[in-house]
């Protein structure tokens, strides 16, 4: 703020206000490095009048101030002679104030108005929440913010910046927002952490079909608890299976959210910090082309306005080789504690079949409560002897480092396709039923029945590849934990 005095006009009984401009000017140009709207109140003594003859020199020294002004100045003027009742106005007060984009006040009435409107446009920063209703479209709010430095006096001496406007987008639209952004870049968005997995194609009802899998875990949504003592989270599901055609992606299949609506989910009590416990979508697309293809999903946790995504790409080949092949091997585990939805559901259920698998290794270990289970591609050139041209051995490591090899049936090989002739590459399963691996450390091996099994597994175990490569005879290996 200026308070303005100035030197006495000979005769005139007034004072010029030369020297309170060339101080306002100082003033403003001390301060034009700060950034935003910034406000001078200035105070006259009395009214600022002058006689014509001086009105030249003046006009010559109210212009630098002006011209300060336009970089984020604005001037409000108050007419302390004027407060008193008496008449007149002031040319000079008037120019500096409208010019500026400030305010001349000359009522006492409008005095407040004078502060309150000069600290509405000071350079501020500021946090703020506004209360937003549910539903409703966006909207448009004006701000006004102020800082009474005389009831609080800690405030005095703080620099706001604010803007003038800010637009609310309804929380329909900024979710819509964001389960876009999530399904184009699903690895910038983490919460809730959704894993993904799409599996080679495999026969249905005479169909071939793609399935997706997306997962969370339980304890990462939010929960809300219900009137009976039970909890609640509703969600919003997006998925979408693409296949690259070289030059962009076409779509394969999707499902969203405003075409499923909610995914309500109920337990009696809060979720436990634990894994096993999961919520996993299903989506069946149906199979056209070999190729590369992309599933994206996305999860909206509705009560944290949260959304996590998850992405998998794979190379499908239906054409077989001449030599068996095993690729992409994981191991999984499937604990019967999952809520499973797939589209046409109206809520989620509880898996107690033990199908809906998740993916362990030595850092994410499964449970011996568990079903464990190796997944891989499997390609070779007849169907009809996969389970004879090739061996399955299961490598566990005791605490003092022994180990023990232990083949596993042909039987328990279970191929995503009937059994035919020809050559082929389809998805490829073993699986160990709960409450039969003790805690440790294991190796799932697939190996070649042209070597020997054992002497392939052993060369694994010792690292025996030729140039660290893979062992003659080792087709696949994954290795994983059980237990703490």
């Amino acid at each position: 703020m200026a308070g303005a005095g100035g030197a006495p006009l000979s005769g005139a009984g007034l004072y010029s206000p030369q020297a309170t401009l060339s101080a306002l000017e100082g003033m403003l140009q001390a301060h034009t490095h700060l950034p935003g709207r910034k406000a001078a109140v200035l105070f006259s003594s009395p009214r600022f009048r002058f006689p014509p003859a001086e009105a030249e020199k003046l006009e010559r020294s109210l212009r630098p101030v002006l011209d300060l002004a336009q970089q984020g100045f604005a001037i409000w003027t108050v007419d302390v002679e004027g407060l008193g009742g008496a008449g007149g106005s002031s040319d000079i007060l008037s120019s500096l104030a409208t010019d500026s984009g400030g305010r001349s006040v000359r009522n006492v009435s409008d005095l407040g108005t004078a502060l309150a409107g000069a600290a509405e446009q000071l350079a501020c920063y500021y946090l703020f929440s506004l209360p937003v209703p549910p539903g409703g479209p966006s909207a448009r709010h004006t701000l006004t913010v102020k800082l009474d430095t005389e009831r609080y006096k800690d405030l005095w001496g703080l620099r706001v910046m604010a803007p003038s406007q800010i637009a609310i987008e309804a929380r329909a639209e900024r979710l819509t927002r964001k389960r876009v952004a999530a399904l184009l870049a699903p690895d910038d968005f983490e919460r809730p952490p959704v894993a993904a997995m799409l599996d080679y194609p495999t026969a249905m009802q005479g169909k071939e079909v793609l399935l997706a899998r997306f997962r969370v875990p339980l304890s990462d949504l939010t929960w809300i608890p219900a009137g009976d003592g039970s909890f609640g989270a509703r969600l919003l599901v997006d998925a979408v299976v693409q296949r690259d055609n070289g030059a962009g992606l076409d779509p394969v299949c999707q499902v969203g959210g405003e075409t499923l609506g909610e995914v309500a989910l109920r337990l009696p009590k809060m979720p436990a910090s634990n894994p096993r416990a999961g919520f996993t979508i299903e989506v069946p697309c149906a199979y056209r082309k070999d190729g590369v293809h992309v599933a994206r999903g996305v999860i909206t946790d509705l009560e944290a306005d949260s959304a996590g995504a998850g992405r998998s790409t794979v190379m499908f080949r239906k054409g077989g080789r001449d030599a068996w092949a095993a690729m992409a091997a994981r191991v999984e585990a499937a604990s019967g504690l999952d809520l499973v939805w797939r589209p046409g559901m109206t809520a989620a259920k509880r898996e107690s079949g033990r199908s809906a698998f998740r993916v362990v290794d030595e850092k994410r270990p499964a449970d011996g409560g568990d079903r464990i289970s190796l997944s891989y591609v499997l390609c070779g050139p007849d169907r009809e002897g996969a389970r004879k041209s090739v061996r399955h051995l299961l490598v566990s490591t005791a605490a003092d480092g022994a180990r023990s090899i232990q083949p596993l049936p042909e039987t328990a090989l279970m191929l995503a396709e009937a059994e035919g002739s020809g050559s082929f590459c389809t998805q490829a399963r073993l699986a160990i039923p709960e409450f039969t691996l003790t805690d440790g450390r294991y190796t799932f091996a697939v190996v070649d029945a042209t070597a020997d099994p054992e002497s392939a597994a052993g060369s694994m175990l010792a690292g025996d590849g030729a140039d660290g490569g893979r062992p003659p005879g080792l087709l696949a290996a994954a290795n994983f934990r059980v237990g703490p």
